[in-house]
């Protein structure tokens, strides 16, 4: 019996081949639509395929790897200046020792050699797979074309030029009506909105911002293992508190709660915190904003991803020390674009202003029109009730629906491919037998990412992924790039969210490496 997933491809693929014939061509936008509908009906014909590929004896052919090999690429034959030499001590020699004398300081060059040297360095080839990017492959998924609507129309209208630095105030209203549905939050107002140029430049200028408020408050508390330019960026601020997780990726947030004090000025999270999640922050909210009010503390989520079972619970009225940075580059396909909201107290917003003023100036108007947009179709979405048409898009467009159906279809396809992934992941796992042999985490959360730990590994995550990308060609992300505690297990990182064939045949090539190299 076939899994349900393949129903739900086939309805999608009847919904947008009636979208398709509703449109009429001679309009800009219904072109725009077209050509988003016919890549989305190969993205939906392609979960069938790929589960008759998964299904396929020859897909799961053990493939001869004749030895074992290692990948040297000596840190010391680049002279690489803005590398430490404790860092390439390591990197030729990568053990959990040597790893541990690491200064903290100098971590996050771990994470720059992985991308920089090894996966897009000098041996670099151009089959590699990279399941390695931590988002949607933008090579095989895409944006809903409300997106390439927006840019156009920007284009058109010469929309350029300076603006407020927390935002244009219709976009920040049209953020605020968004987030005051999809959170259930009727309060928040333009008030408690700004505009940012994604979440790594958002939480700089945050962090920037409250190091310069009370320079007696030194400390900002973060859980390892986790992105390491956080820490990084939170080292040249504050000093940075690392609370390791357990090695199951849950942790006691009455343990994070206990840990704030006078010295306190931020507490980090992020959600998801990928893997593992963060399912428990919700019945502690109230005491962590007691805890930080007391002590003069904020808290600050870095929303990696809108989450309906924890964002809504995000309220930053009702925590005034709280504030949510939202992403959009995951939610909407669109990394690079870098684009986002700031969403707080408006004490907050009305300080933040005059920091934002003199450290950027504003955020790129040219990106307000389709920030705009992603705001009122994604209302429109989540309200079972007649849209409006921006006044922009009249006569671009023969229906006014036409927009939001392809929306809902595009958002509709890529959770289904989500779906999708994590079932071949663990159709592997089981055709090979390894259940016994490795863990993996990450599963229930909606980030495009998933752990897998080798149990009774010898080697250091870092070996393993120069083996792999060696041995198969893919690349995937060690743990250390993410600055884990001391004697942390050997965990990858595997970016699930590829073409599905790609996938199937990438994670089979690994798994069987992991079955022949290490567990025979």
């Amino acid at each position: 019996m076939k899994p349900d997933f393949i129903d739900t491809a086939h309805k999608l693929e009847n919904k947008s081949q009636k979208l398709l014939k509703k449109l009429n061509t001679s309009f800009l936008i219904d072109r725009t639509v077209k050509q988003n509908l016919l890549k989305t009906i190969k993205l939906l014909r392609d979960i069938p395929t790929g589960y008759d590929l998964l299904t396929k004896k020859c897909a799961c052919e053990p493939l001869n790897f004749k030895q074992k090999t290692s990948v040297k690429h000596p840190a010391s034959n680049w002279k690489i200046s803005s590398v430490s030499q404790c860092v390439k001590d390591w990197r030729e020699n990568p053990t959990r020792t040597n790893y541990d004398k690491i200064p903290l300081k100098e971590k996050k060059e771990i994470f720059d050699y992985f991308f920089r040297y090894d996966v897009y360095g000098k041996e670099r080839k151009k089959e590699t797979i990279h399941l390695s990017r931590g988002v949607n492959d933008p090579n095989y998924f895409f944006p809903p074309a409300l997106i390439k609507v927006g840019l156009n129309v920007a284009s058109e209208n010469n929309w350029f030029g300076y603006s407020s630095s927390l935002g244009h105030d219709e976009t920040r209203t049209k953020i605020a009506e968004l987030e005051a549905v999809r959170r259930n939050q009727r309060k928040l107002s333009i008030e408690n909105t700004a505009v940012i140029q994604g979440c790594t430049e958002g939480l700089n200028s945050v962090l920037s911002f409250f190091s310069k408020q009370n320079r007696k408050r030194k400390n900002c508390i973060v859980l390892t293992p986790t992105y390491a330019p956080i820490v990084d960026v939170i080292n040249y601020y504050f000093t940075p508190k690392l609370y390791a997780f357990h090695n199951d990726y849950s942790f006691s947030m009455e343990k994070i709660i206990n840990a704030v004090n006078e010295k306190t000025a931020l507490v980090l999270l992020s959600i998801p915190h990928n893997p593992g999640g963060f399912d428990n922050i919700k019945k502690s909210l109230p005491a962590l904003q007691k805890k930080c009010e007391q002590h003069g503390a904020y808290f600050i989520i870095d929303e990696i991803m809108f989450d309906e079972q924890i964002s809504p619970y995000l309220d930053p009225i009702k925590y005034k020390n709280l504030i949510v940075l939202s992403s959009y580059s995951k939610t909407y396909n669109i990394p690079g674009l870098k684009l986002g909201h700031i969403l707080a107290d408006s004490s907050f917003i009305d300080k933040f202003y005059r920091h934002a003023s003199t450290t950027y100036g504003s955020p790129p108007s040219f990106l307000y029109y389709t920030a705009s947009l992603i705001a009122f179709y994604e209302k429109a979405s989540l309200q079972a009730k007649a849209v409006s048409l921006p006044e922009e898009l009249k006569n671009k467009i023969s229906q006014k629906t036409i927009l939001l159906e392809e929306f809902k279809i595009w958002k509709e396809t890529v959770d289904l491919h989500a779906k999708f992934q994590k079932f071949v992941l663990l159709s592997l796992i089981k055709h090979f037998k390894l259940e016994k042999f490795v863990d993996v985490f990450g599963l229930n959360d909606i980030s495009p990412n998933t752990t897998i730990r080798l149990k009774k590994s010898e080697q250091t995550a870092y070996e393993l992924f120069l083996e792999i990308l060696n041995n198969c060609n893919i690349s995937v992300i060690p743990i250390e790039c993410f600055i884990p505690p001391a004697n942390w297990p050997a965990d990858l990182r595997f970016t699930l969210a590829v073409e599905p064939s790609v996938l199937i045949t990438s994670l089979s090539s690994v798994l069987k490496y992991i079955l022949q190299k290490h567990l025979h």
